[in-house]
């Protein structure tokens, strides 16, 4: 006898939390919106790590980019590793593409004390190189300039 559970137990939370405990939810703020088309300035995401930073966005997707990077500059990528972190150093603030308030890109960006907005979905595409951005991350928002 081959015995196979159910894959949920009882019904699903309404509020989109699927069960997360209560002291979980709570770190992770509401969903953000979607971005839409409603506004083109203004992309959202998750609040990585407070603070509020402009400057020039550097779009980078590989290891073999970060020379591009200049003291100040505003790091836009997919998402982050431990290859990542001396970059750290040197940015202003980040945005990432995945990620949310426990990704590596938000942890260590409080560590260094950068602002951080992730779960951006499409800000590598929507986001130009050297176009100058607010980095949000208090409230999840970049916005475009």
């Amino acid at each position: 006898i081959k015995i196979i559970p159910p894959a949920f137990l009882g019904t699903l939370p309404g509020d989109g939390s699927l069960g997360m405990a209560p002291e979980f939810r709570s770190m992770m703020g509401p969903a953000p919106e979607a971005n839409g088309d409603q506004d083109e300035t203004v992309l959202r995401g998750v609040g990585g790590a407070s603070g509020s930073v402009t400057g020039p966005a550097k779009i980078v997707r590989s290891p073999e980019e970060f020379a591009k990077i200049r003291p100040g500059d505003i790091l836009v990528c997919t998402s982050t590793s431990p290859t990542w972190t001396p970059l750290f150093g040197t940015v202003g603030a980040l945005v990432s593409d995945s990620g949310g308030v426990l990704s590596h890109t938000a942890i260590v960006a409080r560590e260094y004390g950068l602002p951080a907005v992730v779960g951006v979905k499409d800000g590598t595409r929507r986001i130009a190189d050297g176009q100058i951005i607010t980095v949000d991350g208090d409230n999840g928002l970049v916005l475009l300039r």
